[in-house]
């Protein structure tokens, strides 16, 4: 009894954390109006927040493990593109292109293959478009956050 008692303590700590994250987390809507969607996304936003201490370290195999341990399909590359982008993009303001550059590359690397991984196989040749179309504007977009000037 106790041990039920502990994960429905657990779970509505979690939940109250969940509603704390407002209706988005690193540009991603949480609340898109379909419950399982938003249910799988906050769980994953807490995630990646969790994962922040590990992604600071340079521990990214871990940092990925946390997050994709919630969902191993499109949401959760969504989710840690996200996260590294935001990362790249602190990591810069803070100055370590310069004091950390070999941590400030691999963050790069892993906001490049994560976002260009959250692109679905495409059924057309328009959706093939628009998805080439998208990757290299995410490329330029990294590109740009690496140079200091996104």
């Amino acid at each position: 009894m106790k041990r039920s008692i502990s994960r429905s303590r657990q779970g509505r700590e979690e939940m109250k954390e969940a509603q704390a994250l407002g209706r988005g987390y690193l540009g991603i809507d949480l609340e898109t109006g379909s419950p399982p969607l938003d249910s799988l996304r906050r769980r994953l936003a807490l995630a990646a927040r969790s994962a922040l201490p590990d992604v600071r370290a340079g521990r990214f195999d871990a940092a990925d493990t946390r997050v994709r341990v919630v969902d191993q399909d499109i949401q959760s590359a969504v989710m840690l593109g996200a996260m590294y982008t935001n990362e790249l993009r602190e990591a810069v303001g803070r100055g370590e292109r310069e004091s950390r550059p070999a941590h400030v590359a691999a963050l790069h690397e892993r906001a490049l293959r994560w976002r260009l991984s959250a692109y679905p196989e495409p059924h057309t040749a328009h959706e093939g478009d628009d998805y080439a179309a998208s990757r290299d504007a995410d490329r330029a977009e990294l590109a740009a956050l690496l140079a200091g000037s996104g």
